[in-house]
């Protein structure tokens, strides 16, 4: 028997592709929003992407590729900053959003790491718009790719 509970699922929809997060007990899909921090899954979006256009078109953003958080604790415009980066560290998709930032800063601050994955992409006429991301705490009993 498995010591996982959670599994990725290809799924796709009219503007997005990518995978949903998937209880494996009992086969239940879960809503991003609703992922149980608690037991290490969490997801968040990534913001500014339409300033690096050309950047995340690169195919290291495409669900299930490792990404990288870098804070940014001298960034001007907010404290918490954290940059959303791709694993090579040479290529930047933009940001997580404020509000997650403020909450995960303070997590990364008292050590705490997590694997970071794409998960999500939303498109228009096949070129990604957007990117969602999947945080994998040490206590996350997770399948992922």
């Amino acid at each position: 028997m498995s010591d996982l509970d959670y599994g990725l699922e290809r799924s796709k929809f009219e503007n997005g592709r990518g995978f949903v997060v998937v209880r494996l007990a009992d086969g239940q899909h879960l809503r991003w929003q609703s992922l149980p921090r608690r037991k290490g899954l969490e997801s968040v979006n990534v913001v500014g992407e339409r300033y690096r256009s050309d950047a995340i078109q690169d195919s290291c953003f495409a669900p299930g590729n490792e990404i990288v958080l870098q804070r940014e604790p001298t960034n001007q415009y907010d404290p918490n900053a954290i940059a959303v980066w791709n694993a090579a560290r040479t290529l930047q998709a933009g940001y997580i959003a404020r509000e997650d930032a403020k909450r995960l800063a303070k997590k990364r601050d008292r050590g705490e790491r997590f694997r970071v994955l794409s998960i999500w992409e939303t498109f228009e006429a096949d070129r990604r718009t957007g990117v969602r991301l999947l945080l994998l705490g040490k206590e996350a009993k997770c399948r992922a790719p």
